[in-house]
């Protein structure tokens, strides 16, 4: 009968075979979609991207960073998504300033998407996002002419439109 003592190569062998095992195991695990997500465009003062992730019939919506700060373009991330997310991927980012939170809805400053027609599931898919920026609401904002503007008494034109009475 042979016993194993400490150092013997009985031992050395168990251990070997051990971490090889545990290594081999490692290997097992199939690695999840990387998305690496590159934003540009002639937007400034961004504070805070919004990410909206379509993919595999589940939306996502993430903040980057996660409190605001300044955000300068051209800028980069990645983004982790189960193996289970496949199929098309579509990615929408917004640009928000610093007091977004301030309006209802919040003004976006800019916006933009891509669409990957079928993700590489399990490798990295490289996706470039160009904002653009977002025209100012001028809704509301304009001066009133206390109804001087007169287009002729036509029917269904200009801010007098409905005085056709001639008077």
């Amino acid at each position: 009968m042979t016993a194993l003592t400490f150092g013997s190569p009985g031992r050395w062998l168990t251990g070997l075979a051990l971490a090889l095992a545990t290594t081999l195991c490692a290997g097992c695990v199939e690695p999840n979609t990387t998305v690496h997500v590159t934003v540009s465009g002639d937007v400034q003062g961004i504070a805070q991207l919004r990410i909206k992730l379509d993919a595999g019939g589940l939306s996502t919506m993430t903040f980057l960073p996660n409190m605001p700060d300044v955000v300068s373009l051209p800028t980069d991330f990645n983004i982790e998504l189960d193996r289970s997310r496949n199929g098309e991927l579509v990615i929408t980012v917004d640009a928000f300033p610093s007091d977004a939170h301030v309006a209802e809805p919040p003004t976006s400053l800019g916006t933009g998407s891509a669409d990957v027609p079928a993700l590489t599931v399990g490798k990295t898919n490289e996706v470039a996002i160009e904002l653009t920026p977002t025209p100012p609401d001028n809704t509301g904002t304009g001066t009133d002419d206390g109804g001087t503007t007169d287009d002729g008494g036509a029917p269904g034109a200009g801010a007098d439109a409905g005085d056709n009475t001639g008077v």
